[in-house]
């Protein structure tokens, strides 16, 4: 049985750079976290996907868009595939795309297939390109172009989860009222030096518009002295810290003001 940690992410800025046809271009960085799910996979005589902790395997699931691609490159085999869901649906964290990402290296592994490469993975999403290198990542254009950065000091995150935001409804409503954009190679000098950044994601403001708890949640990061953002495009809005002590100051505020009105999840 081989057993693979689908870790979730961060997006610590996000610009949306322009739109071809229906889809979006990007330019964000892609910060892999602690949470995660994970993935059990071994060979078998039939292909079988099953979830513990999520209702069931969706339609379009990225996990068997996944098994579809390399089907198609390399051939049919059987696995059975178990994950065990941690990353909350719908928050910005790159649930599903991490669990397709690490589908896909244990695919790679157990059969001893070559990496797929990148054009080819983002025909399963965005995300999964730089979710599949599981370290920190440029990610530019669809999501095709990855380029590795540097962080100088560890970053500690303190997140809000609550609430949903669906993704397609997301971008449709940036396109009309539009979003803050980051400069995202400043904070890609930044991190290199650990300095602090402000995080900027363009679709805040829409994601904002469709679950209006985000705004009480940045109010709440901010009063106990992070900088707060949205990460992706979903309901989830983070503060980060370098230093530890720090950290644990904010995060005794933070706890304080929230009590029981949001989960508070840290990494």
């Amino acid at each position: 049985m081989l057993e693979i940690s689908a870790r979730a992410k961060i997006n610590l800025v996000l610009d949306v750079t322009g739109k071809q046809g229906n889809l979006h271009t990007v330019d964000t960085l892609i910060y892999p976290v602690g949470l995660c799910d994970t993935v059990k996979m071994r060979p078998s005589e039939k292909t079988e996907v099953r979830y513990v902790g999520k209702k069931g395997v969706y339609e379009r699931d990225t996990v068997l868009k996944t098994l579809e691609l390399y089907e198609k490159v390399y051939g049919k085999r059987g696995v059975e595939i178990e994950i065990i869901k941690r990353i909350p649906e719908k928050a910005g964290l790159g649930g599903s795309s991490a669990d397709a990402a690490a589908v896909a290296r244990g695919l790679e592994k157990l059969f001893l297939y070559p990496p797929i490469g990148a054009e080819n993975l983002l025909r399963i999403g965005s995300d999964v390109p730089a979710m599949y290198e599981d370290t920190p990542q440029r990610a530019a254009s669809f999501g095709e172009k990855i380029v590795p950065f540097d962080v100088a000091r560890q970053l500690r995150f303190a997140v809000l989860l609550g609430g949903e935001v669906d993704t397609g409804k997301c971008y449709r409503l940036f396109d009309e009222i539009g979003g803050e954009r980051p400069d995202v190679q400043d904070v890609v000098e930044a991190l290199k030096k650990g300095e602090y950044f402000t995080p900027v994601n363009a679709l805040g403001r829409a994601a904002e518009k469709l679950c209006p708890s985000i705004a009480d949640k940045k109010k709440l990061l901010s009063e106990a002295g992070f900088l707060p953002s949205v990460t992706g495009s979903g309901s989830a809005v983070f503060g980060y810290e370098y230093e530890e002590k720090s950290f644990e100051n904010k995060l005794a505020l933070l706890k304080n003001s929230v009590r029981e009105k949001y989960k508070i999840i840290t990494f």
